[in-house]
């Protein structure tokens, strides 16, 4: 018989109630895993860099003043003081030589450049190392001292002095390393900190 003539059948009593059916299946979120990569080193400062700006807690409690000075006036006014002795002591030896009857041809004045440097090292290095500042420091009331709150050496003397040669030579470019940072390139690279005096 054909399917067309195959009675109706009536959906029964119990065919809409829900037998054991499988409970859903909860769907964990799939965490896609990180890759591990290795931890990128942190970078290292450049050697001339290299020291903290901030004082160890033991530097702390021996320093006058743990914080830098940074670029006030007076540390400008200090080093246009000095600046303005060394060429001063150019121009009374260029005046000496004119009044001499010497003619500076090109070779002489840079002759006249050249003893400025050691005159100018004479000039910063001893009174840095004996009293702590330069006359031009004295003047306006600032002095160096060593990150532990100790007089500078000879030799951090000259590295002030090398960094002050530098600043001038440079058109005071490395000052704004001292805007940015509080401390002047002198100070990074003699260890020293430039402070009120007493």
């Amino acid at each position: 018989m054909s399917s067309r003539f195959r009675p109706r059948e009536e959906p029964g009593l119990f065919d809409d109630l829900p037998l054991q059916q499988d409970p859903p299946r909860r769907q964990t979120p799939v965490v896609a895993e990180k890759a591990k990569s290795p931890p990128t080193p942190a970078p290292e400062p450049l050697p001339l860099f290299s020291e903290d700006d901030e004082l160890t807690p033991v530097e702390a409690a021996t320093h006058p003043a743990s914080r830098p000075m940074g670029l006030t006036s007076a540390r400008l006014m200090a080093g246009l003081l000095d600046v303005a002795v060394v060429l001063g002591v150019m121009l009374m030896v260029w005046v000496g030589l004119w009044w001499l009857g010497v003619d500076l041809d090109l070779v002489g004045r840079a002759l006249v450049l050249v003893f400025l440097l050691p005159f100018s090292f004479l000039y910063q290095i001893f009174p840095l190392a004996f009293w702590g500042c330069t006359p031009g420091m004295a003047k306006v009331g600032i002095v160096a001292r060593s990150r532990d709150g100790q007089a500078l050496s000879f030799s951090q003397a000259a590295l002030r002095w090398l960094a002050s040669v530098l600043t001038v030579a440079s058109l005071g470019l490395p000052l704004i390393l001292t805007v940015t940072t509080g401390r002047s390139l002198a100070e990074r690279l003699s260890g020293s900190h430039t402070l009120l005096a007493k």
